[in-house]
């Protein structure tokens, strides 16, 4: 009985060799692509703070874009209102003229 108890302890044990050979062969993989996956962590950090920066950029620029479009526009109407009212100025003065000389 002692003999069939230390035949199942061999197999047993032979068996956990086998699975640690394994299991070395994975730790090795491990080794490999633990550095690697940490690589690939650092540059996609790298790459979203890029995007993010580019993004934060963009955004300023549409910003400054959008303001200077309002004060051109606010120069534009201001411009408009001046030559609105000259011309409404003259209109009052020919109308005004004329109606001096009319014998109505």
């Amino acid at each position: 009985m002692l003999s069939a108890l230390g035949g199942s302890v061999i197999v047993a044990s032979s068996l956990w060799l086998e699975s640690e050979a394994g299991t070395r062969s994975g730790s090795m993989w491990e080794g490999v692509l633990a550095p690697i996956a940490v690589f690939a962590l650092v540059v996609s950090s790298v790459a979203f703070l890029f995007l993010v920066r580019r993004l934060c950029w963009g955004i300023r620029q549409m910003v400054a874009a959008s303001l200077q479009r309002e004060r051109t526009q606010k120069k534009i109407v201001e411009v408009v209102r001046e030559y609105i009212e000259a011309e409404r100025l003259g209109a009052e003065q020919l109308w005004s003229a004329s109606s001096a000389l009319s014998p109505c």
